[in-house]
């Protein structure tokens, strides 16, 4: 009997090993399915953007080098180039260059901004006075069809972040706005003092608990589906037409946000409009002022010193 037992017992230890040791090797391969699935979608992702990239500077180029032959053909070919009727079609041609060249800077740096690896000249700002400073572009860049509306808030506290990549930002959710109303609608800019605590429905999010200048641009436009709310901060995800959009303008906005230690919400219903949410933190140093800069401007001496200028590409240098 005792014997018996014993058998009975270490039979269930057995089984009992086989069972966890099944369930080890079955943890593990799925660990390791989900790391090539992980590889995958990552490997994917990589495709999407260097594609992208690939597509938009091959037409950039395209356009640079293709003027750039067509003003070397000119002074190749006689009559004299530099006529005066021959004048304004070069500098036609070359204004096309310079513009591509210009647009694939621009590229570059929303792509940095993403990657957080721009230079990020953070400063104590009012996000109240540069809204001022740059309502009449703003309105302009929104359309005729577009009713646009600034509200602000009394006492708005400073923030820090850059204020050029700020104004950038705004811009892009401005242009994003307008290309959701085609046939016209109303677009408001608020900006408001916000605090997060602990219990907020950002906490949850994993935001950090404090004190932000929320700028909200929101729109009435025709919406984003979740799906798409769920990409939206993806580079060169879009749902514009080919040729409409580089899809970098919301990852622009993404990475100029949170390289400033603040975060975007998004709120969007299908046929009702959409609100983004900028949050960037709450500064207590004093604003430099405009007087200061100037004074610093002046302040800066010039003379007869030597530069060195330092890159390992020669066209460059």
């Amino acid at each position: 009997m005792k014997q018996n037992l014993e058998e009975l017992v270490a039979d269930r230890t057995r089984e009992l090993a086989e069972v966890k040791q099944r369930l080890a090797d079955e943890v593990s391969e799925r660990r390791k399915a989900e790391t090539a699935l992980w590889h995958t979608q990552k490997l994917d992702l990589i495709g999407q953007l260097t594609g992208g990239i690939a597509h938009d500077f091959n037409n950039l180029l395209t356009v640079i080098s293709g003027n750039l032959e067509l003003i070397h053909q000119a002074f190749e070919n006689p009559p004299d180039p530099l006529s005066s009727t021959s004048q304004p079609r070069l500098l036609k041609l070359l204004v096309t260059a310079e513009g591509a060249a210009d647009h694939a800077a621009k590229i570059t740096q929303q792509l940095l901004a993403f990657a957080r690896r721009s230079r990020f000249a953070a400063e104590p700002t009012r996000v109240d006075d540069l809204l001022k400073a740059s309502e009449g572009f703003l309105r302009r860049a929104a359309g005729e069809a577009v009713s646009v509306t600034f509200v602000g808030a009394p006492l708005l506290w400073q923030c820090r972040i850059d204020p050029v990549q700020l104004e950038a930002a705004i811009l892009n959710l401005v242009v994003n706005a307008r290309d959701a109303m085609p046939e016209g609608g109303t677009l408001r800019i608020e900006v408001a003092n916000v605090s997060v605590d602990e219990a907020s429905r950002e906490a949850e999010r994993g935001v950090v608990a404090g004190d932000y200048v929320r700028s909200v641009v929101s729109d009435t436009g025709h919406g984003m589906a979740s799906e798409v709310i769920d990409r939206a901060f993806e580079p060169f995800f879009t749902t514009k037409e080919a040729g409409k959009g580089s899809g970098l303008g919301l990852s622009q906005v993404y990475g100029s946000i949170t390289q400033a230690r603040g975060y975007v919400l998004i709120d969007s219903t299908l046929g009702e409009g959409t609100a983004f949410s900028l949050h960037v933190p709450r500064s207590d140093q004093p604003a430099r002022s405009s007087a200061a800069a100037g004074a610093l401007a002046q302040a800066a001496p010039g003379g007869s010193e030597k530069v060195l200028i330092v890159d390992d590409n020669q066209e460059v240098r």
